[in-house]
C-alpha cells in the first residue's frame, strides 16, 4: 500500500506540474499577420482588439502600420501591414500571451533610420524570467528575417529590441504549443509517465491483495 501511495503521489505531482502558474499550456497554434483592423496607407492604429481576441496583448509598440513606402521604407511580409517600433514609446516590441507556448517565429525587418548590420535581440519570458535570448544581425532595410525558437522553452511573453537602436517592423507571428522534445518533459510525455506510474501502483496493490 505504501508503494502505491508513493507512486500515486508522484504521478499526481507530475500531472500538477503540467500547468503554468496562472495560465494554461496552449493546445494548438496561433498565427497573427497584423492585417486587422484595416489601416489606411501611410497611417497606423493602436486598436489591438483583434490581437487580444487571439490571446495576444501588445504591451510596447508604436502601432499597426500600413506604410506608404516612404516613411518606414518597409512593407508587410504577409500583406501591406505590420507592427512597427520606432522609439515611441520605446525601441522594444513586447507581446504577452494568455497561454503558454513552446515555439515562436516572428518575421522582422529594419526600417528607415536603421541600416544593415543592426542587431535585433529576441528574448522569451516565462513570467518575469528570461528563458531564451538571441541576437540577429539584420540585412538592409525591408529585408525580412525570421526570429525564432522551437520546442526548447515554455514562455508567455516575447520582446524584440533594436540594439542600434533604430526603428523596425515585425510581421507573421506564429506561436506553437508542441511538446519539448529536447528535455523529454513535454506535456504529452509527462501525462504518459504519470499514467504509467498510477497503473503500476494499482497493479502492485492488486498483487499484494491477492497474496
Amino acid at each position: 500500500m505504501k508503494k502505491f501511495f508513493a507512486l500515486s503521489v508522484l504521478g499526481s505531482c507530475l500531472l500538477l506540474g503540467l500547468g503554468h502558474p496562472g495560465q494554461v499550456l496552449a493546445s494548438g497554434s496561433v498565427v497573427v499577420n497584423f492585417e486587422t483592423p484595416d489601416v489606411e496607407p501611410g497611417d497606423y492604429t493602436t486598436d489591438y482588439t483583434a490581437l487580444e481576441a487571439l490571446g495576444v496583448t501588445v504591451v510596447s509598440a508604436f502601432g499597426i502600420v500600413d506604410d506608404d513606402g516612404e516613411n518606414w521604407g518597409i512593407t508587410g511580409n504577409s500583406g501591406s501591414q505590420f507592427i512597427g517600433v520606432n522609439g515611441n514609446p520605446s525601441d522594444t516590441l513586447r507581446l504577452e500571451f494568455d497561454s503558454v507556448y513552446t515555439g515562436i517565429s516572428l518575421g522582422c525587418a529594419v526600417s528607415n533610420g536603421n541600416s544593415a548590420g543592426d542587431t535585433l535581440r529576441l528574448t522569451l519570458f516565462d513570467g518575469a524570467d528570461a528563458v531564451f535570448t538571441r541576437g540577429y544581425t539584420m540585412a538592409d532595410v525591408d529585408a525580412w528575417q525570421a526570429l525564432f525558437s522551437y520546442g526548447q522553452y515554455e514562455f508567455d511573453a516575447v520582446e524584440v529590441v533594436s540594439l542600434n537602436p533604430g526603428p523596425f517592423g515585425c510581421d507573421n507571428l506564429e506561436l506553437d504549443a508542441t511538446a519539448l522534445p529536447e528535455t523529454g518533459t513535454g506535456a504529452g510525455s509527462l501525462v504518459f509517465w504519470a499514467a504509467g506510474l498510477l497503473a503500476l501502483g494499482s497493479l502492485l496493490v492488486r498483487r499484494r491483495a491477492r497474496a
